[in-house]
């Protein structure tokens, strides 16, 4: 945080790279931390960055142990009206449900947290909703009406 104020930047510190230093192992948990503490003492930038930075970071942990535990901070530390991070969980698990949803951890936070459950079936309802539409979408005359031609 007192690198944000100095750089302006969220720094990815020696602590995010492997023992090789040959990739970096982004931390969900650190970014959902990082962001409560920005909203909580009002820091947009560094939300922002945090923000984007979580959902990097979420898309890599998919399959580790720091998963869950990062979608619980987002749902105990975050306030209940900002949905930017909730948002970002919701749909990494709804986009790969098959994978996440046999894991007894993303269970266990399912049982934990029935907001973030109601969440992940409506964006998975949301998400058949649209491949219906896109099936509807394809009738034999076009969906487009040209009014006027020049």
């Amino acid at each position: 945080m007192i690198h944000y104020f100095y750089r302006g930047s969220i720094a990815l510190s020696e602590l995010m790279y492997d023992k090789d230093r040959k990739s970096p192992q982004y931390d969900p948990r650190f970014f959902a931390k990082l962001y409560a503490l920005a909203g909580k003492y009002h820091i947009p930038g560094m939300k922002f960055g945090a923000k984007l930075l979580f959902g990097r970071a979420l898309r890599c942990a998919r399959g580790s142990d720091t998963f869950a535990p990062a979608i619980q901070i987002v749902y105990t530390s975050v306030p209940e009206a900002d949905k930017a991070l909730k948002r970002t969980a919701v749909k990494t698990v709804a986009e790969h449900a098959i994978i996440l949803l046999a894991k007894p951890d993303v269970q266990a936070v399912l049982r934990e947290f029935p907001d973030f459950t109601f969440d992940v079936l409506m964006c998975i309802r949301d998400g058949m909703d649209a491949s219906a539409r896109d099936e509807k979408d394809d009738l034999p005359f076009p969906s487009k009406i040209t009014l006027f031609r020049r």
